[in-house]
């Protein structure tokens, strides 16, 4: 009994220890399993206390019948050896515990052309009536219509942050570029107290370099803060390009303390969670602070931003006529997805873009759900939550205002839960309970036993149902009403790395097999099967590429020696095949430069190849969402099929 009281009692010790390291976060944490280990409130599917046990164990699963399932349940109960590299993990993976957010993350991006007096007096009340009360800003430095705009979104409720530009590259005569900061930020200093600087660089810059980028960093830095040392500087980079921030730091030293947090724009990663990779949008604050904890150790928990994520709905463009884009009620689901993901992982502000249709292309028209023409045509790229050419909200709207009802406007993020193995649930403490978030796999769906009475929402609708199970789909639902039980499992599992099929944490090896099975290995194409003599195989002939994505819990960011090996065969014996290996790098993705380098022909004859090479410098940190990829230049060269792909660390 006495080495059970002292184990609790160095327990205590060792969380209150880590939970004055925390603090360092902006956020207030809850420390509710700090409690439940001192008052033996740990409980297993059984109810009966759990011992003290290592947390790295495998997940426990209860089911309840054929089709109906209860979320996996993790026992918590750390061991006094295993929670401080755990620590670390959940770190670089989710917050610690449960967090309430001590501002709202409920932000809106907005095009230039949006921020046009008629278009934001049309959009920011309404966006305001959903939810949102954070507005990001498009150049309002030197806007003519800037000072309007930001009358009108502070007449709306919202707060501002703006861009740091000058000219159509990175300025290089720095008196001039910090003489306009300092104007810029002095002018609007009583309203605008963030700002980034420069929009997805090095985009919209002649110059693509990092050193150039690091340079005005610091000098708006500097400017900024002589102004006035509470302004908040950003940096900022394309859709999530760590490898341009890592060269800015090392070849600008200064820049590693002179930004106070930092911005990115995931959109190629979030149209990814369409193919189940929830992990890779999950790990994009992770892989931050694995850079910052390399390159600025002492800026790691600054505040990460998603000023810009979307996805519009469909359309084509002439003459070629391909059609592009999801549906309004892919686009509403893919928002829910956003934002819960955003939050879950700790992103400070999630930005949709954008509230009302901004850019047009007179090239390209807006479809309906049929793919039929809208009438009369309408030409404006369409991610806006309201239709800019008919001014009618998208059910996207609906869907964002369903969601800030029920999370409200500083949510509360307890954990995520798993159903069968594969399907997530977010945990929110609602306004006056306990609230998930839930959707299933693509193309899959599951009968979910919530255990008692609950209230499911549809995001689109609004319709509501009182209910004890549900079959849920890909289109997320809110449930509202659930037992502690759930809450108590999401918290849990914060402590453990966020899954993608299984935890690849410590594996030395990940694989891709053709027959569709993926141990830490994923595939962005839906696989084709094609049989050779009984071997089930991935048919890569239809299309030009073959994409992998790599679990985030096996290679994030650290670079370290892998061998990629691929078993393949020609479809056709007699008709060429092969590709170029490229895959991501410290430089961004670029093609494999080792002794293989070059083109692989696959050889002729209906023979399994197995081709290797060895990379020592990948930096996997998923830019555009995935880590490396087989190009054929173009399906002639397409016709092989892979038996398996695997990567091996060296």
């Amino acid at each position: 009994m006495f080495a059970m009281v002292f184990l609790h009692l160095i327990r205590g010790f060792i969380l209150c220890k880590y939970f004055t390291k925390a603090l360092r976060y902006n956020y207030t944490f809850i420390f509710a399993f700090t409690m439940m280990s001192i008052s033996g409130c740990n409980r297993n599917a059984t109810g009966a206390p759990d011992a003290l046990a290592p947390l790295a164990q495998t997940i426990l699963w209860e089911e309840t019948g054929a089709a109906v399932v209860r979320p996996s349940t993790n026992s918590f109960s750390p061991s006094l050896s295993y929670l401080p590299d755990n620590y670390l993990k959940a770190e670089v993976w989710s917050p610690l515990v449960g967090v309430i957010f001590d501002e709202s993350p409920w932000g809106i991006s907005s095009s230039h052309i949006g921020l046009y007096e008629r278009n934001v007096s049309f959009w920011a009340p309404q966006v305001r009536s959903a939810g949102i009360s954070c507005t990001r800003g498009f150049d309002l430095n030197f806007a003519a219509h800037g000072d309007t705009a930001l009358r009108r979104l502070k007449a709306n409720g919202q707060s501002v942050s703006g861009i740091l530009t000058m000219g159509g590259s990175f300025p290089t005569d720095m008196k001039r570029w910090r003489r306009h900061v300092m104007k810029t930020v002095q002018r609007y200093r009583k309203h605008v107290r963030y700002w980034e600087v420069w929009n997805e660089p090095p985009n919209f810059s002649e110059s693509d370099s990092p050193e150039e980028y690091g340079r005005i960093v610091v000098e708006a830095y500097n400017a900024a803060k002589s102004i006035d040392p509470k302004l908040q500087i950003g940096l900022a980079v394309r859709s999530v390009e760590l490898s341009f921030l890592d060269r800015a730091f090392v070849q600008v030293p200064k820049l590693s303390g002179t930004f106070d947090y930092v911005t990115v724009h995931p959109y190629e990663t979030l149209a990814m969670v369409e193919r189940g990779w929830e992990q890779a949008y999950m790990s994009i604050r992770g892989s931050i602070r694995r850079l910052l904890m390399k390159r600025s150790p002492a800026k790691v928990d600054v505040p990460v931003w998603f000023t810009e994520i979307g996805q519009h709905t469909r359309f084509h463009c002439e003459p070629k006529g391909k059609i592009s884009g999801v549906s309004n009620e892919g686009q509403a689901a893919l928002l829910v997805k956003a934002y819960t993901m955003g939050i879950a992982q700790g992103a400070t502000r999630v930005h949709w873009f954008e509230a009302k249709d901004g850019d047009g292309n007179a090239s390209c028209i807006q479809l309906d759900d049929h793919d039929r023409e809208l009438h009369p045509r309408c030409h404006l790229v369409p991610f806006g939550l309201i239709n800019g050419c008919t001014a009618k909200p998208r059910p996207a709207f609906n869907a964002l205002n369903i969601l800030t009802q029920n999370l409200g406007d500083i949510p509360h993020y307890l954990g995520w839960i798993t159903f069968e193995h594969k399907h997530f649930g977010f945990l929110f403490r609602g306004k006056s309970d306990v609230t998930m978030v839930v959707w299933s796999q693509p193309s899959n769906t599951f009968i979910a036993d919530f255990g008692q009475g609950a209230t499911v929402t549809k995001i689109t609708t609004g319709e509501r149902r009182e209910v004890e199970w549900y079959e849920v789909g890909p289109t997320p639902v809110i449930v509202s009403g659930l037992s502690e039980d759930f809450a108590a499992t999401a918290l849990a599992n914060l402590s453990l790395p966020f899954p993608w099929g299984g935890d690849f944490t410590t594996a030395q090896q990940v694989r891709f097999e053709g027959s569709g099975l993926e141990q830490g290995l994923h595939v962005k194409q839906t696989p084709v099967p094609r049989i050779f003599d009984g071997v089930e195989a991935y048919d890569a002939s239809r299309y030009i590429n073959t994409i992998f994505g790599v679990d985030r819990n096996f290679m994030l960011y650290d670079s370290e020696k892998i061998r990629i090996t691929v078993v393949a065969r020609r479809n056709i014996s007699h008709v060429t095949a092969g590709f170029n290996l490229w895959y991501e790098s410290k430089d961004g993705y670029v093609q494999y430069r080792g002794p293989e380098e070059g083109w692989y022909n696959i050889p002729r004859g209906q023979q399994w190849h197995t081709r290797s090479w060895v990379v020592d410098d990948a930096q996997f940190v998923g830019r555009w969402g995935y880590n490396f990829s087989f190009e054929s230049d173009s399906k002639k060269y397409s016709g092989y099929s892979i038996r398996s792909v695997t990567i091996t660390k060296i």
